[in-house]
């Protein structure tokens, strides 16, 4: 059986004055890009504690508990970037579901597209996405979901394995064809 990573925990005030444990989603920098969302410039941002197995996977640094607090950084970032960004992607799901669906909610508050990056096989295999029906169109409008695995190729690459959903008025619908290029 695999052992779960530990997590850091901050204590914070609970309901008449009780304390009570939370973890914290942490993040590993960020970038501004238009790769990962197609025709948006996105913020996109690395979560730490990764709970996926990828055999090829291209970021496993992003397994470690290494990170700063997204819930204390995501306001600022929010507030610098906006002017420049329409979206904001999160890269993995971190290892605190709720802390995820706060984040989202930010965003949303802020007028701003959501996206996330998921390691999962299937949009039922996300924590976050079993949270978010039947409505999760208030706050997440793009979903990515596959390992990435070296021998199909990133989104761009008609073998790929893995597909990006986005959120319609008719429910998910496969956009990956978005990101192919012709390559020349």
């Amino acid at each position: 059986m695999k052992k779960k990573p530990s997590c850091k925990t901050r204590t914070i005030n609970g309901e008449k004055g009780h304390e009570r444990k939370q973890h914290m989603l942490k993040h590993v920098g960020y970038y501004i890009g238009r790769d990962d969302i197609p025709r948006m410039t996105t913020l996109s941002i690395p979560l730490a504690e990764c709970q996926r197995d990828c055999q090829d996977c291209h970021s496993p640094w992003l397994k470690t508990s290494e990170g700063v607090d997204l819930a204390e950084s995501l306001p600022g970032l929010i507030e610098k970037y906006k002017p420049f960004i329409q979206c904001i992607c999160f890269l993995g799901e971190g290892d605190d579901t709720k802390a995820l669906l706060d984040a989202l909610r930010l965003c949303k508050q802020a007028k701003l597209q959501t996206a996330l990056y998921s390691g999962a096989e299937y949009l039922e295999d996300i924590p976050v996405y079993q949270l978010l029906q039947p409505n999760a169109k208030r706050e997440l409008d793009y979903l990515k979901v596959g390992q990435f695995k070296q021998d199909y190729g990133d989104l761009d690459c008609i073998s790929t394995n893995q597909r990006m959903f986005e959120h319609t008025a008719v429910g998910w619908v496969n956009i990956t064809r978005d990101f192919r290029v012709e390559r020349r």
